[in-house]
């Protein structure tokens, strides 16, 4: 991918490097070299460093000693990051009944459409695609933006956690029960119910983080 010069390159470099992570290119565990990753993108260390700065503030690798480490996730840090995005995104879905607009209840019953196509292909890259587009919309549309601010400095745990663990199962290790939850959500939020769609947003984050301990099980992580 070539720089441009208009952004700052450890900006520029931030954002290439935490799309790879949040991909799957780099595993968990894996050791980043810096001087690996300049030669790679044809610069110094030193935007390098800065890059790897804001990618440890954002939870997404681990400096020990010398070194940056992609960060190994454990079940506990799972269920923290989701136990927070459950009380903010069942707001989430309560504001966004009060204030969605008609194009943007469109877009979400689109995101929806494309899962349950994906799902149907089992294709489990766009199914977390197009699930991440789902709850996106819902958090756009609560108009609070402190809760939009917060849920967006989880978002690349968020991403990562999916890609990595439910990205890298195939179609019978995922069930179609998340879709029907999105459903009843969308329905929820499209009649203005705010306190049944906060609700079942409630319900869909508990499933998600019981599918996330299953999956984790079967890979032993602990």
């Amino acid at each position: 991918m070539q720089l441009q010069k208009a952004e700052p390159l450890y900006m520029q470099l931030y954002s290439i490097i935490r799309n790879e992570l949040l991909h799957g290119i780099y595993q968990p565990g894996e050791k980043l070299v810096e001087s690996r990753l300049a030669n790679k993108f044809s610069v110094s260390r030193g935007p390098v460093r800065e890059a790897m700065g804001r990618l440890e503030q954002e939870g997404l690798v681990i400096q020990k000693g010398n070194y940056t480490f992609v960060v190994e996730y454990t079940q506990k840090d799972v269920i923290d990051v989701y136990q927070c995005r459950k009380a903010l995104e069942s707001l989430a879905a309560e504001l966004a009944a009060q204030h969605i607009k008609e194009n943007e209840l469109f877009q979400l019953e689109e995101a929806l459409n494309r899962s349950e196509e994906a799902f149907r292909q089992g294709d489990s890259k766009e199914i977390v695609k197009n699930n991440i587009e789902f709850h996106d919309i819902i958090v756009s549309c609560s108009r609070n933006d402190s809760l939009i601010s917060v849920l967006g400095s989880l978002s690349g745990k968020i991403i990562y956690f999916r890609n990595t663990i439910i990205g890298s199962y195939h179609r019978n290790d995922i069930n179609d029960d998340y879709l029907s939850e999105h459903r009843e959500i969308f329905n929820e939020i499209s009649k203005g119910n705010a306190q049944n769609a906060k609700k079942l947003m409630e319900i869909h984050m508990d499933s998600d983080i019981s599918a996330f301990v299953n999956f984790m099980n079967k890979r032993k992580i602990k």
